[in-house]
């Protein structure tokens, strides 16, 4: 996301113009998050969108009840009342499929004012300035390449980012990095005893 350098147009009231590379040209159909905390829907709810988030998408966005951690002896780590309500209003948890809401997300993007969003476009690299930053995009359909100068760089890139591959931003780790696994499950009939 770039805001470009001498534009007049705005995105929504903060009067910023912005550009977006998106590598994909589709929303990303397999979900790599499970729902949102309550403080997220605060942000969505800025937008106008948390409503839609929470009773508009086909999929459903689910409430949970307590959450209970156990170990392999069925000993409770943890009780955790997930679906009750947090200090700000919503819901401490919310599971969710996280396509759809991409989806309603590329919508809301898509009516902004001042926002230029090119789909099939890579970023190759970012040359960080003293007061701007020089960005090389390749657009995937056709092999161009465009350059452009913006006064901010967000890489909201992945684990792979060019933008922090580039030195534009240092991470600091707060933790030991740990492996994990997402398994998604549908199931084949019902089942009495399997809890929330």
């Amino acid at each position: 996301v770039l805001e470009k350098r001498g534009s007049g147009s705005s995105v929504g009231r903060a009067g910023v113009s912005v550009v977006v590379f998106e590598r994909d040209r589709y929303v990303f159909e397999r979900a790599r998050t499970g729902g949102t905390a309550a403080e997220s829907l605060r942000f969505f709810q800025r937008l106008g969108l948390a409503e839609t988030i929470i009773d508009g998408i086909e999929e459903g966005t689910r409430i949970p009840g307590t959450m209970r951690f156990v170990n392999r002896d069925d000993e409770v780590l943890l009780n955790w009342p997930a679906g009750e309500p947090g200090p700000n209003g919503y819901r401490r948890l919310y599971m969710w499929h996280q396509p759809e809401v991409d989806r309603i997300v590329r919508e809301y993007v898509d009516a902004l004012d001042g926002v230029g969003v090119h789909l099939e476009h890579a970023v190759e690299t970012v040359e960080a300035g003293e007061h701007s930053a020089r960005v090389r995009v390749r657009d995937l359909r056709s092999d161009a390449v465009v350059e452009c100068e913006a006064r901010y760089v967000v890489g909201c890139d992945g684990a792979r980012s060019t933008v922090r591959a580039a030195g534009c931003a240092e991470c600091e780790a707060l933790a030991e990095s740990q492996g994990w696994v997402v398994v998604d499950l549908t199931l084949k009939r019902e089942v009495d005893s399997l809890p929330d």
